[in-house]
C-alpha cells in the first residue's frame, strides 16, 4: 500500500515489539523515523493515512512533537491515527488534538484494517470532491484539462503559489502563459492586491524605465504630467513581465538592479523607492540559447529562474481538447448571445488530429469561427477546415519575388501591404463581405477593418454575389 504509512518514532518498546509482529503479517509500509531524508520525503508527499506509533507520548520529546505536528500539518488532506501504548494525560491533549482518531494498545489486527478501510474510504470520497473544486477553480482562472501532464502542472503552480519567490514561465506561444501568472497570483498571499501585466515587447526601449519606475512631470519632452511606475502600482502585488526576452541590453541592466535591491528612482527624480512585488516573467524563447549568443544577461536570467513552470504543448495533451473546445463553445455562444451547440464526434476528432502550432489561442480562434460561422446545432469542424487552409502559412508572403534587392523597410512594407489585402479578401470572403463578422474573426474593431477596407479601395459587394457556404 503506497498511500498507506505506518510510522515509528521508538528505537525499541514494548508496543513496537508486539505491534511490529501483527504488521508483519500485512503489507502496510513501516516507516522507521531515524533519517532526515524520510521526515523530509513525508513534510512534502500526500498520502491516504498517516499511522504514528507512540509508547507514551507523554514522554515524548517535543523535537518529536514538532516532527510529528509538521508531517501532519503538511499532509492536510490524509487521515492521521495516533497508536499509543497509554492512555493521553493532561499535558498531552493539545498533542493528541492534531490526530483524527486514537487507538490504544492491545488491539485486534480486523480493528485497525477495519478503521484503516474505513479512512481510506472516506479519503477517497474527499479527495474527488476536492479534484472537482480544484478543476473548477483553475478553470475559472482560464486553465482547462485533466491530462496527467497538465494536472501535474496544475499541482506544481499550486506549490509555487505559496512561495514568494520570482517564477520564470516558459511556453510556446499560445499556451496561457499570463493565465498561469494570474493563477499563481490568485492563489497566493498577494491576491488581494494589483496584478499588473507588462508585455516587453510592445515597450520602446527610451520608455522601459518610465514605465517600469514612473516619471515626474518634466523629465523628459512628453512628460506633461506625473506618472506612477508599474513597480509602484504593483507593490505588495504581482508584475508580470510577458515576453521577458525582448528587454533591450539596456532594460534589463535597469530589471536586474531593481530585482537585486527591490529599490528604483522614478524619471527625473533623486528619491529613492520601494516595492514589495512578486516578480513573474514569461517567454517563449529559449533563453539559455539567448545567453549563449549574448541577448539576454545570464545573471538575470538566475534572478527569474528561482522557481519555473514550463507549460506543456497543446499537441501534449490531446486528450483536453475536447474539454476545452466544449468550454469555449459554451462561452462563446452565451458571449454571443447565441443558442447552445455542440460539437460533432467528427469535430472531436478533427481537432485532436491537428498539430496546433499556436496552441490554445489557436484552438480558441477556430471554435470561434465555427461558432459564428455555422448556424447549426451540432457544428461539425470539418466543414471549416477549407476555411482554416485559407490561413494556412500566410508567412509564404515573405519568400516572394522582389523583395530582395530591396532595403529591409521597403521589402516589409510590400510585404505587409500584400498580406493586407490578402488576409481581408479571405476573411471578406468567408463572411459574405459582412464587416462585422469580419472584424471578429480577424480580432480586430469593425472600424479599423473599415479602414483597411478603404485603404485597398475594396468593395464588399464583391463578396456577397457567391452563394454562401455556411
Amino acid at each position: 500500500m503506497d498511500n498507506l504509512n505506518i510510522i515509528s518514532f521508538e528505537k525499541k518498546s514494548p508496543l513496537q515489539s508486539s505491534f511490529f509482529s501483527v504488521l508483519s503479517q500485512t503489507d502496510y509500509n513501516v516507516i522507521k523515523l531515524k533519517d532526515s531524508r524520510l521526515i523530509q520525503r513525508l513534510t512534502s508527499d500526500q498520502t491516504d493515512v498517516n499511522v504514528f506509533v507512540f509508547d507514551d507520548p507523554s514522554t515524548c520529546s517535543q523535537h518529536i512533537r514538532q516532527i510529528a505536528t509538521e508531517i501532519i500539518k503538511r499532509n492536510c488532506l490524509s487521515t492521521n491515527l495516533c497508536l499509543s501504548y497509554t492512555l493521553p494525560v493532561t499535558n498531552c491533549d493539545t498533542f493528541f488534538s492534531h490526530f483524527d482518531d486514537l487507538l490504544f494498545w492491545p488491539f485486534e489486527q480486523q480493528e485497525l484494517d477495519l478503521r484503516i478501510k474505513r479512512y481510506r474510504s472516506r479519503h477517497k470520497q474527499y479527495n474527488s470532491i476536492f479534484e472537482r473544486k480544484v478543476f473548477d477553480d483553475f478553470a475559472s482562472l482560464n486553465l482547462i484539462g485533466r491530462s496527467p501532464v497538465f494536472t501535474r502542472m496544475l499541482a506544481l503552480i499550486r506549490r509555487i503559489a505559496q512561495y514568494d519567490a520570482p517564477v520564470l514561465i516558459e511556453g510556446e506561444t499560445g499556451t496561457g502563459k499570463e493565465n498561469v501568472a494570474r493563477s499563481i497570483h490568485h492563489l497566493s498571499d498577494r491576491r488581494n492586491h494589483n496584478f499588473v501585466p507588462l508585455n516587453c515587447g510592445a515597450i520602446q526601449d527610451n520608455l522601459f524605465e518610465s514605465e517600469l519606475f514612473g516619471h515626474e512631470k518634466g523629465a523628459f519632452t512628453d512628460a506633461k504630467t506625473r506618472q506612477e511606475g508599474l513597480v509602484s502600482i504593483a507593490n505588495n502585488g504581482t508584475l508580470f513581465l510577458d515576453e521577458v526576452d525582448c528587454l533591450s541590453p539596456k532594460a534589463q541592466v535597469a530589471l536586474l538592479r531593481f530585482l537585486q535591491t527591490k529599490e528604483y528612482r522614478p524619471v527625473g527624480c533623486s528619491r529613492t523607492c520601494t516595492s514589495n512585488l512578486r516578480i513573474v516573467a514569461a517567454t517563449n524563447a529559449d533563453l539559455l540559447n539567448n545567453i549563449s549568443h549574448h541577448l539576454f544577461r545570464e545573471d538575470l536570467y538566475f534572478r527569474l529562474n528561482v522557481l519555473n513552470i514550463n507549460l506543456p504543448a497543446l499537441r501534449e495533451r490531446t486528450i483536453d481538447i475536447p474539454i476545452i473546445a466544449k468550454k469555449l463553445l459554451s462561452d462563446y455562444s452565451r458571449q454571443y448571445g447565441l443558442s447552445p451547440r455542440k460539437l460533432s464526434k467528427e469535430s472531436i476528432n478533427t481537432l485532436m488530429k491537428q498539430p496546433w502550432p499556436g496552441n490554445i489561442r489557436e484552438l480558441e480562434n477556430v471554435i470561434l469561427r465555427a461558432c459564428l460561422l455555422s448556424d447549426d446545432p451540432v457544428i461539425n469542424i470539418a466543414l471549416d477546415q477549407q476555411h482554416m487552409q485559407e490561413f494556412e502559412d500566410l508567412s509564404k508572403l515573405a519568400h516572394q519575388e522582389g523583395t530582395a534587392e530591396l532595403k529591409f523597410q521597403e521589402a516589409k512594407s510590400i510585404v505587409i501591404q500584400n498580406f493586407e489585402q490578402d488576409y481581408l479578401s479571405k476573411i471578406l470572403n468567408i463572411t459574405d463581405g459582412n464587416i462585422t463578422k469580419a472584424a471578429v474573426i480577424a480580432g480586430k474593431e469593425r472600424r479599423a477593418i473599415g479602414k483597411l477596407i478603404k485603404k485597398y479601395n475594396m468593395d464588399t459587394r464583391c463578396f456577397t454575389s457567391k452563394p454562401s457556404e455556411i
